[in-house]
């Protein structure tokens, strides 16, 4: 007699909520495993047990047929009353029976937390949460009712010493969300990321978890909880947006000595690695990890998940970096000098520089020398730091100073060399480039001194071409690509739920002027309110200032804010809205400019894609450039690196892109692009460029023959899709081949 039978996809669900209220649905699914149709009437399912009444289902409608080996999913919610308990996990279990049957047939525990609302110690405690799941691993809290973690001292944990993981087997690692108890925000309450172990810049975001699940167990990730790191070790770290110092939000990382965020630095170990434990038993390379957002308070239950596949790295030192002064890159330290500053203003530089040496490890890091590598002596010099070996103990740091000297121009390059017994880097190179004028703007002919902006691309370490051979910067605000340029008239964020980050990179205009960077949305751009195309209150968009320069810093690579020792930089959420940037009165839509007598258009911004020093392109990362008009169209008045941004409505780029040598010449073949009026073409002689543009036309078909190529010779290509617009993709493919002899 065929008897109904069903498969759960998890052995019990984990739910949470606040008094009177309703928490977050958790899902679970049922599969009929049996030999007939299961009939499910509106009373099929029920809870029973000590805590049933705190427990209910929402969604997957009743009645219901599950026909053979088909599914149906169903949310379990916790609706604690209003004198629930908070000082034990809530219990049930969920039966399930068919029409008409007294009985059940089938059932699921279902467990809860309840909470007395939200923040500090309304909380559930770290140790709370993992008896929700039943995980057996010991946090070392001796008063699980209470928010707070304490750890008496001399107490015994499962806490590992775990400041980097590495892979463990073959596949991906994993990371399974299991609580969010942090600051409640209308968009994300939390990101969580990989970096390279002792240096920050490296970060890279996998996903978020929503504002909406802010205080919940069981929060959805958006973005990739698996990832391949291969062999190489990493950290973890995650930022909470509710947190924003200097315009940045707060970053917290495995690493404790990265958290300078906290002023005590016995507080930083704000990342926390337990072995997973389940029914008393270590799972082989599984760990509960959990973040800590605050200085004030040590709950650990701002962000708790498992991570599987991974192997805690063995103990040992290990060398990280971090400049201090506005560098996008802790691998080179890029500098300006004057020679003959300007009297009437305050003129500062950057013609000193600081990297930050982290030990990050667990043991010593012996810094057995620091030295200067260059062609040229005294371009550059250690004005502090160590001039005899050194040791590092673990989560220290110490600061090296450099000091541009160069007294002639224009670009001078060295090497600050360290030899440590780091294993992974025991000899790590840092690059050192500065660009030296003899006076601010220009000399006594009348002649320009300032850096042109291929110079600042090659003294900030980008491959980036912002020209093309035959090409000239100077084109009367005329509306046309250059180089690598990308031509656009909006912009948008790359990912709607990450901020654009902002962050000037050098500033070369008139000097003891303070220029305002700020964004606007598309249509609303906002005008001072001096100037006269302000239509009045009424019209004019929102300000959106992000940073204005400090008026010391007109003539430097990496300025300050106004009246400020930080850095100008800021980050901000536009979410879809296609938008565009200012700086003072100038737009990067061309229309939206003055155009004076004699110029050619309003074309005073221009977007570059980054391209690092390998020539890699870094992904949705921009060199925004611009000049004020009826000057001299030099596109080095403001230069800007801006992050997580793309052209608004974009023609996609160019993919599938095939090269082979043929007699009659190189022949590329390329997958249709959607959208594209045509695409173009842009050979160089070698892959750092120059590029030049070799299809007159716009081809029609996605193919093409470049008959010209030297025989016996290599050439490296790009190609671009166009649109209606004429507007060129992102040139994020190019091939690379070899004509025969």
């Amino acid at each position: 007699m065929a008897s109904p039978k069903v498969k759960f996809n998890k052995s019990a669900v984990q739910v949470s909520g606040m008094r009177s209220a309703t928490g977050r649905p958790v899902s679970f699914t049922v599969t009929n495993t049996g030999t007939s149709t299961i009939a499910l009437g509106s009373d099929a399912i029920s809870f029973s047990g000590t805590d049933a009444a705190q427990f209910a289902i929402v969604g997957g409608s009743l009645p219901r047929n599950i026909g053979i080996g088909k599914r149906a999913t169903f949310n379990v919610v916790l609706k604690p009353t209003a004198n629930a308990s908070v000082t034990r996990v809530l219990t049930a279990t969920l039966n399930i029976k068919q029409s008409g049957a007294t009985g059940a047939f089938a059932s699921l525990a279902v467990r809860g937390l309840a909470t007395t609302g939200e923040g500090s110690d309304k909380e559930p405690s770290l140790a709370r949460i993992l008896e929700l799941f039943q995980y057996q691993t010991n946090v070392g809290d001796s008063t699980p009712d209470t928010t707070s973690l304490d750890i008496p001292q001399g107490a015994t944990t499962d806490q590992l010493t775990a400041p980097r993981f590495v892979k463990a087997a073959n596949g991906n690692v994993t990371i399974t969300p299991l609580a969010q108890f942090a600051n409640r925000t209308t968009t994300i309450a939390g990101r969580i990321g990989t970096y390279e172990p002792g240096t920050p810049d490296t970060r890279k975001i996998l996903f978020d978890l929503s504002g909406a699940d802010a205080q919940t167990v069981n929060p959805a990730g958006n973005g990739s909880t698996s990832f391949d790191p291969g062999t190489r070790q990493f950290s973890l770290w995650a930022e909470f947006p509710t947190f924003v110092e200097d315009q940045q939000v707060r970053a917290v990382f495995q690493e404790e000595a990265l958290n300078t965020f906290d002023p005590n630095a016995a507080n930083r170990n704000k990342v926390r690695v337990y072995p997973l434990k389940e029914k008393g038993v270590t799972v082989p390379n599984a760990y509960i990890v959990t973040f800590e957002e605050s200085s004030q308070q040590n709950d650990q239950n701002d962000q708790v998940f498992i991570i599987r596949n991974v192997a805690v790295s063995k103990s040992q030192p290990e060398l990280g970096l971090i400049a201090l002064d506005g560098q996008p890159d802790s691998n080179r330290l890029a500098f300006n000098r004057i020679e003959n500053e300007d009297v009437g203003f305050d003129n500062a530089v950057h013609n000193f520089s600081t990297i930050r040496i982290v030990n990050s490890g667990n043991r010593d890091l012996i810094i057995s020398s620091i030295s200067i590598e260059e062609t040229t002596q005294n371009v550059f010099q250690i004005t502090s730091g160590p001039t005899t070996p050194v040791s590092l103990n673990r989560n220290s740091t110490l600061d090296v100073t450099v000091r541009f000297n160069s007294q002639s121009g224009d670009i001078k390059k060295g090497l600050l060399r360290l030899v440590t017994n780091d294993r992974d880097e025991p000899v790590k190179d840092i690059v050192l480039s500065g660009f030296w004028q003899s006076d601010p703007e220009l000399n006594s002919q009348s002649l320009t001194q300032e850096p042109s902006l291929q110079e600042l691309f090659d003294t900030l370490g980008f491959r980036t071409q912002s020209l093309s051979a035959g090409q000239e910067m100077d084109g009367d605000g005329k509306t046309e690509a250059v180089g690598d340029e990308v031509l656009a008239d909006a912009w948008m964020a790359a990912d709607p739920s990450k901020p654009v980050f902002v962050r000037e990179l050098a500033g070369f205009h008139a000097q003891g002027s303070s220029d305002e960077v700020g964004w606007y949305a598309i249509g609303s751009p906002y005008y001072g309110s001096t100037d006269s195309r302000n239509p009045g209150p009424a019209l004019n968009g929102s300000r959106n200032a992000l940073f204005a320069n400090n008026k010391a810093d007109a003539q430097s690579l990496f300025p300050r804010r106004f009246n400020s020792v930080a850095f100008a930089r800021a980050e901000f959420m536009p979410g879809t809205t296609p938008i565009g940037f200012r700086v003072a009165g100038e737009f990067s839509q061309d229309s939206l400019n003055r155009v004076p007598e004699g110029d050619l258009g309003g074309h005073h911004f221009r977007f570059y894609p980054a391209r690092d020093e390998n020539n890699n392109f870094i992904p949705d990362a921009w060199l925004v450039s611009m000049d004020f008009s009826s000057i001299n169209f030099d596109y080095n008045d403001h230069l800007l690196y801006i992050q997580n941004l793309k052209p608004a409505n974009a023609t996609a780029a160019v993919t599938g892109l095939f090269g082979v040598a043929a007699p009659e010449g190189n022949r590329f073949d390329w997958a249709d692009t959607p959208d594209a009026t045509g695409y173009a073409v842009f050979r160089a002689n070698k892959s750092g460029g120059p590029y030049v543009r070799i299809t007159e036309e716009l081809l029609a078909d996605s193919s093409f023959t470049d008959t010209k190529a030297p025989a016996g010779s290599t050439r490296y290509y790009r190609f671009y899709a166009v649109s209606s617009a004429g507007k060129f993709s992102t040139p994020a493919n190019q091939g690379v081949t070899r004509a025969p002899a």
